[in-house]
């Protein structure tokens, strides 16, 4: 099986979130999604990267934040995904660099630690994202302002492409 869209596609969606970011005053956006439970919101996941988590279930020992994935945007850079999943469909994924963790909102706080991420950070998923969850992010990140852009990618969804247009049709 492969993508529906080509890779030239999502990067030419990543251009024009990257140019909303830019506008908006932000050089890294951290975007977070949904699949595979009682409410979904995968729709942004989707977009930037053709990921939708299959799982669900409640949080244990092991796991935290199950069906949750996030999308490390930085300008410059090519997008990182953080899935909690053992291993990401690389024939259906467009992102290269994806980060499979039990815990996507702490492996999403260590790789910003890790490419030493300060100041000012949109955030977009801040309406549907659990309190238990925003604290593991933002307590593993005190040196980040986040601020929220829940509208960040729905900007970027609102122009369809010809490609999307046509599947549309």
């Amino acid at each position: 099986m492969l993508r529906h869209f080509p890779i030239e596609e999502y990067q030419d969606r990543w251009t024009r979130v990257e140019e909303i970011m830019t506008s908006a005053g932000f050089d890294v956006a951290v975007v977070i999604g949904r699949g595979g439970g009682t409410m979904d919101n995968c729709g942004d996941i989707l977009y930037l990267s053709n990921h939708y988590s299959v799982s669900g279930g409640m949080d244990s020992r092991i796991w935290s934040a199950r069906a949750f994935s996030g999308i490390i945007l930085q300008k410059g850079k090519a997008p990182e995904l953080h899935i909690d999943e053992p291993e990401p469909r690389r024939d259906l994924v467009a992102v290269e660099d994806v980060h499979c963790d039990n815990h996507p909102f702490l492996s999403i706080a260590r790789r910003l630690k890790e490419r030493g991420i300060t100041g000012r950070v949109a955030f977009c998923g801040s309406w549907f994202t659990p309190v238990k969850y925003w604290r593991q992010l933002s307590g593993e990140t005190p040196e980040i302002q986040w601020v929220d852009m829940d509208d960040l990618v729905r900007r970027a969804r609102a122009i369809k492409s010809p490609r999307e247009l046509d599947t549309y049709r």
